[in-house]
């Protein structure tokens, strides 16, 4: 299959999800309108199964919906790409900045909570997820580890205690305010999805959390029936950042260490340098680099 006949596809299953999605939405709509039904008619015997009822079915509409426009957004961006438009950055992460309303990153860890995949809408977002990677410190890191969601003002005092590195260099990027919410299951964190400079934080919370669940339920943890995970392949994974992932397997096999430590040796070159991370494995991987 060609390029463009892969781009096409990846429109058309962006689309047909979006479908799905709504009738998704539809459906527990229909459940909760008809539990509410069933509480107004007074059967006390059942009340707190009509009220529980009622509040899973519209935590699941609202979720159908975030991932309906994840997908809608996401079909229009490859749909600039298929007719050679300027699209910006990774086209699932622009949507969900779009969806948010401000600049937005997605990082996702493996064992150990080492960084798996990097990904962001914009050269704000991107620099911001360099610098958390760079200093390790930041909301994405915090809000893995918690498993909850983490808002930070850059001109507050107790937040420039928790990240006395990563707060002053956002600073200088022009971000005021970053949130950030952990993505995945209740007994699995796949990573954090973080925004940047959004303001009005509570509705933001409540509107990104929306967006982190659908992320994980309807591309994250897709199938397409056979157990695979096709929509993953959607995500701009043969980009620059993808190179640091194979300075850290260099790293490991040149040095014998793990995967940490090879993250950890990359972050000081960086940190000591005033580059970025993924300018420093792009280094190790033409072998210009060295860090033995």
């Amino acid at each position: 299959m060609s390029p463009r006949d892969q781009l096409r596809a990846a429109i058309l299953l962006a689309t047909a999800m979006a479908e799905h999605e709504r009738q998704c939405a539809e459906r527990s709509q229909r459940f909760a309108e008809r539990h509410e039904r069933l509480l107004a008619a007074g059967a006390s015997e059942h009340r707190d199964l009509h009220e529980r009822m009622v509040t899973v079915n519209r935590g699941s509409v609202d979720r159908h919906l975030a991932a309906r426009r994840i997908h809608l957004a996401h079909a229009e961006r490859l749909r600039k790409w298929r007719l050679d438009q300027t699209p910006g950055a990774e086209p699932l992460l622009s949507a969900m900045a779009e969806i948010v309303g401000a600049p937005a990153a997605l990082t996702l860890v493996g064992r150990n909570l080492a960084q798996a995949y990097a990904s962001a809408s914009d050269r704000i977002a991107e620099a911001a997820q360099d610098l958390e990677l760079m200093l390790s410190e930041g909301p994405m890191t915090d809000a893995v580890r918690a498993g909850a969601p983490v808002v930070a003002e850059v001109t507050s005092e107790s937040d420039a205690l928790r990240w006395p590195l990563y707060l002053p260099a956002l600073a200088d990027l022009g971000v005021r305010e970053v949130i950030a919410v952990p993505v995945g299951s209740r007994w699995s964190c796949l990573g954090a999805l973080a925004v940047f400079g959004p303001g009005h934080a509570a509705a933001t919370v409540r509107r990104l959390g929306q967006v982190a669940d659908a992320l994980t339920q309807s591309v994250l943890l897709a199938s397409d029936g056979s157990g695979g995970f096709p929509y993953l392949t959607f995500f701009d994974v043969d980009a620059g950042r993808s190179t640091l992932h194979q300075a850290v397997g260099m790293l490991c096999e040149r040095l014998g260490c793990d995967p940490a430590d090879a993250l950890a040796l990359l972050r000081a070159r960086a940190f000591a340098a005033g580059l970025a991370v993924e300018t420093v494995a792009a280094g190790v991987v033409r072998r210009e680099i060295t860090l033995d």
